[in-house]
């Protein structure tokens, strides 16, 4: 193994981290809203995304 994969399997548990608080504070912002609020969907499909993203990494 070389030091880039090494680095790169020591970096996912701390990128899992940060994507998995980033999908809570944005359900989180997204539930604060109004529902007539255009930020809400905005926030919520942003979550979607980062969730997407956590899935994959």
């Amino acid at each position: 193994m070389n030091l880039e994969q090494q680095q790169n399997e020591q970096a996912e548990p701390e990128l899992s981290f940060h994507l998995s608080n980033a999908f809570n504070e944005l359900q989180a912002g997204a539930r604060l809203l109004p529902d007539s609020d255009p930020r809400k969907t905005q926030l919520a499909a942003l979550a979607g995304a980062v969730s997407s993203i956590r899935e994959a990494a």
